[in-house]
């Protein structure tokens, strides 16, 4: 793919942009609506680890969504940066979190006070492959796939419970306090399936943030990658 060469004004308004914030994410769509699945896999990661963050929607300008790629010499987006350097994309953003290499880097979870506030709704947590699988291992957790049986074909997780018709009912019968967690090829899709479970009045819902992919790179290499 070839990359447009960088024009002043653009290359000033970039670094502006960059230079007003700590944390920047280039994507499609914005914080509360992104526009593709990698850009919400990114949002998804970064608001597990930082309570605040800068989004840039590159659709609404296409002269920044060139722009950026000329900047980074990177031809995808979205492009995560943290004190105006250029971290990666989707896949880059997503190994650095399951290494925990992401969390040092930005200073989210763990990193200073967070008041919190006891009637807030419930939200979706994310938890890393590692984190399910420990989860799965001590019985905590009942595990739901989201996707349909062409994918499940392809690449499952054994201990995943198709979310069919039948599998519904069972899940809606469980007891809102139940440990659920919801997962898909990379985690867009679960997240959906999350959110409305909690419209269910369910208290403790999950979503593998990676999906089945994660899985497959930091579990089970015997799963298939598609």
């Amino acid at each position: 793919m070839r990359i447009m060469a960088l024009n002043e004004p653009i290359q000033k308004q970039i670094s502006e942009i960059l230079a007003n914030s700590r944390v920047v994410l280039f994507m499609k769509g914005n914080r509360r609506m992104p526009q593709c699945g990698f850009s919400a896999q990114v949002v998804q990661i970064l608001d597990m680890l930082v309570p605040s963050y800068e989004t840039v929607d590159v659709l609404r300008s296409p002269e920044v969504r060139e722009g950026i790629k000329a900047f980074s010499q990177w031809p995808t987006i979205p492009q995560l940066y943290v004190d105006g350097q250029f971290i990666g994309g989707c896949d880059i953003v997503r190994e650095m979190n399951t290494s925990g290499e992401l969390q040092k880097l930005i200073g989210g979870s763990g990193g200073g006070f967070k008041i919190t506030n006891p009637n807030e709704p419930p939200k979706v947590k994310q938890l890393t492959a590692q984190e399910l699988k420990a989860m799965l291992d001590r019985g905590e957790v009942a595990l739901f796939d989201v996707r349909p049986e062409h994918e499940r074909a392809i690449a499952r997780i054994a201990v995943a419970r198709s979310l069919d018709a039948a599998s519904q009912k069972y899940l809606l019968g469980l007891d809102h306090d139940s440990p659920i967690a919801f997962h898909c090829h990379h985690g867009s899709r679960s997240q959906e399936a999350a959110q409305q479970l909690l419209t269910e009045g369910f208290r403790n819902v999950y979503n593998l943030q990676g999906g089945i992919d994660a899985w497959s790179i930091g579990i089970d290499p015997s799963v298939p990658r598609y």
